[in-house]
Protein backbone atom coordinates (compact mmCIF):
# COMPACT_ATOMS: atom_id res chain seq x y z
CA UNK A 1 0.00 0.00 0.00
CA UNK A 2 1.21 3.30 -0.74
CA UNK A 3 1.86 5.89 1.97
CA UNK A 4 -0.75 8.87 0.74
CA UNK A 5 1.15 11.75 2.18
CA UNK A 6 4.79 11.30 0.36
CA UNK A 7 5.57 12.61 -2.90
CA UNK A 8 4.98 10.40 -5.82
CA UNK A 9 6.12 9.90 -8.69
CA UNK A 10 3.88 8.38 -12.19
CA UNK A 11 5.89 6.72 -15.04
CA UNK A 12 5.40 4.36 -17.50
CA UNK A 13 8.24 2.27 -19.06
CA UNK A 14 10.05 1.71 -22.20
CA UNK A 15 8.18 -1.23 -24.04
CA UNK A 16 5.35 -1.54 -21.51
CA UNK A 17 3.13 -3.57 -23.54
CA UNK A 18 5.85 -5.98 -24.08
CA UNK A 19 5.15 -8.74 -21.77
CA UNK A 20 8.91 -9.80 -21.64
CA UNK A 21 10.17 -6.20 -20.43
CA UNK A 22 7.18 -5.71 -17.90
CA UNK A 23 7.85 -8.87 -16.00
CA UNK A 24 11.74 -8.02 -16.08
CA UNK A 25 10.45 -5.09 -14.47
CA UNK A 26 8.13 -6.13 -12.19
CA UNK A 27 10.68 -8.68 -11.10
CA UNK A 28 13.32 -5.93 -10.34
CA UNK A 29 10.84 -4.22 -7.75
CA UNK A 30 9.62 -7.51 -6.70
CA UNK A 31 13.36 -8.17 -6.00
CA UNK A 32 13.84 -4.67 -4.27
CA UNK A 33 10.67 -5.77 -1.89
CA UNK A 34 11.91 -9.10 -1.35
CA UNK A 35 15.51 -7.64 -0.11
CA UNK A 36 13.83 -5.11 1.67
CA UNK A 37 15.51 -2.35 -0.23
CA UNK A 38 11.47 -0.59 -0.71
CA UNK A 39 9.23 -0.92 2.27
CA UNK A 40 5.65 -0.43 0.02
CA UNK A 41 4.27 -1.23 -3.17
CA UNK A 42 3.89 0.11 -6.47
CA UNK A 43 0.45 0.90 -7.75
CA UNK A 44 0.02 0.25 -11.69
CA UNK A 45 -2.58 2.33 -13.56
CA UNK A 46 -3.07 3.69 -16.95
CA UNK A 47 -2.25 7.11 -18.25
CA UNK A 48 -2.80 8.81 -21.63
CA UNK A 49 -0.17 11.53 -22.34
CA UNK A 50 -0.39 13.33 -25.22
CA UNK A 51 -3.28 11.03 -26.66
CA UNK A 52 -1.24 8.56 -26.05
CA UNK A 53 -3.00 5.28 -24.06
CA UNK A 54 -0.21 3.63 -21.55
CA UNK A 55 0.09 1.34 -18.84
CA UNK A 56 2.21 3.42 -16.14
CA UNK A 57 3.12 2.74 -12.31
CA UNK A 58 3.34 4.77 -9.46
CA UNK A 59 5.94 4.70 -6.25
CA UNK A 60 6.84 7.05 -3.66
CA UNK A 61 9.47 9.69 -4.94
CA UNK A 62 12.06 8.68 -3.00
CA UNK A 63 11.84 4.65 -4.30
CA UNK A 64 11.95 6.10 -7.99
CA UNK A 65 15.06 8.54 -7.33
CA UNK A 66 16.82 5.62 -5.66
CA UNK A 67 16.40 2.37 -7.55
CA UNK A 68 14.40 3.40 -10.92
CA UNK A 69 15.34 6.68 -12.21
CA UNK A 70 18.94 5.20 -13.65
CA UNK A 71 17.73 1.75 -14.74
CA UNK A 72 17.08 0.39 -18.18
CA UNK A 73 13.80 0.83 -18.61
CA UNK A 74 13.62 4.48 -18.52
CA UNK A 75 15.93 5.24 -21.61
CA UNK A 76 13.39 6.21 -24.14
CA UNK A 77 11.05 7.92 -21.58
CA UNK A 78 10.31 11.51 -22.49
CA UNK A 79 9.09 12.49 -18.88
CA UNK A 80 7.44 11.79 -15.52
CA UNK A 81 5.08 13.20 -13.47
CA UNK A 82 5.67 13.82 -10.05
CA UNK A 83 2.28 14.34 -7.59
CA UNK A 84 3.18 16.47 -4.08
CA UNK A 85 1.60 14.71 -1.01
CA UNK A 86 -0.91 17.35 -0.76
CA UNK A 87 -3.54 18.21 -3.91
CA UNK A 88 -2.77 21.79 -2.35
CA UNK A 89 0.80 21.86 -4.26
CA UNK A 90 1.00 21.63 -7.52
CA UNK A 91 2.10 18.73 -9.16
CA UNK A 92 4.98 19.02 -12.27
CA UNK A 93 6.69 17.10 -14.91
CA UNK A 94 10.26 16.11 -14.73
CA UNK A 95 11.59 15.50 -18.60
CA UNK A 96 14.29 13.44 -18.34
CA UNK A 97 17.01 14.08 -21.20
CA UNK A 98 16.84 17.29 -19.39
CA UNK A 99 15.99 17.38 -15.91
CA UNK A 100 14.32 20.49 -16.92
CA UNK A 101 10.51 20.65 -14.48
CA UNK A 102 7.80 22.49 -15.86
CA UNK A 103 4.87 23.25 -13.88
CA UNK A 104 1.48 20.81 -14.30
CA UNK A 105 -1.09 22.39 -11.68
CA UNK A 106 -3.30 20.29 -8.75
CA UNK A 107 -3.98 16.81 -9.27
CA UNK A 108 -7.63 16.58 -9.18
CA UNK A 109 -10.55 13.76 -9.95
CA UNK A 110 -12.72 13.73 -12.52
CA UNK A 111 -15.07 11.12 -13.86
CA UNK A 112 -14.35 8.78 -16.64
CA UNK A 113 -16.00 10.43 -18.74
CA UNK A 114 -14.42 13.71 -18.72
CA UNK A 115 -10.67 11.88 -19.17
CA UNK A 116 -11.66 10.30 -22.41
CA UNK A 117 -12.38 13.92 -23.67
CA UNK A 118 -8.81 14.87 -22.67
CA UNK A 119 -5.56 14.29 -23.79
CA UNK A 120 -3.64 13.47 -20.67
CA UNK A 121 -4.97 11.78 -17.42
CA UNK A 122 -3.93 8.86 -15.18
CA UNK A 123 -6.51 6.34 -13.58
CA UNK A 124 -5.72 4.02 -10.54
CA UNK A 125 -8.12 2.17 -8.86
CA UNK A 126 -11.01 3.04 -11.14
CA UNK A 127 -10.66 7.32 -10.44
CA UNK A 128 -9.62 9.24 -12.98
CA UNK A 129 -7.28 12.17 -12.47
CA UNK A 130 -6.21 15.01 -14.54
CA UNK A 131 -3.43 18.04 -13.77
CA UNK A 132 -5.33 21.11 -13.70
CA UNK A 133 -2.96 24.11 -15.10
CA UNK A 134 -3.71 26.40 -18.16
CA UNK A 135 -0.28 25.35 -19.43
CA UNK A 136 2.62 23.71 -18.44
CA UNK A 137 5.42 26.15 -18.02
CA UNK A 138 8.51 26.49 -15.41
CA UNK A 139 7.42 27.08 -11.82
CA UNK A 140 9.03 30.60 -12.17
CA UNK A 141 6.89 31.74 -15.05
CA UNK A 142 3.46 30.41 -13.08
CA UNK A 143 4.35 32.66 -9.84
CA UNK A 144 4.64 29.91 -7.47
CA UNK A 145 6.86 31.04 -4.35
CA UNK A 146 8.96 29.06 -2.07
CA UNK A 147 10.97 29.17 1.23
CA UNK A 148 11.03 32.62 2.83
CA UNK A 149 8.37 34.09 0.10
CA UNK A 150 11.20 33.55 -2.76
CA UNK A 151 10.20 32.52 -6.07
CA UNK A 152 10.63 28.84 -7.11
CA UNK A 153 13.23 28.91 -9.87
CA UNK A 154 13.57 25.62 -12.27
CA UNK A 155 15.69 23.26 -10.87
CA UNK A 156 17.88 20.73 -13.15
CA UNK A 157 18.25 17.05 -12.62
CA UNK A 158 22.19 18.03 -11.10
CA UNK A 159 20.96 20.05 -8.44
CA UNK A 160 18.12 17.42 -7.33
CA UNK A 161 20.58 15.49 -6.02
Amino acid sequence: MLTLYKPKVIFSIDNVNDLHIKAKFLRMYDTLLNMGKVSNSMSEGTGCWEGTLEQCFMVNEDVFDKHIRKTRYLENQEAVLHVAGSTKQPAFIEMLKTGEQRNAGVMRQITRKEAYELNAWTNFNNRYYEIKATKAQPFSEYGYYGENNAQVRDRSLSELR
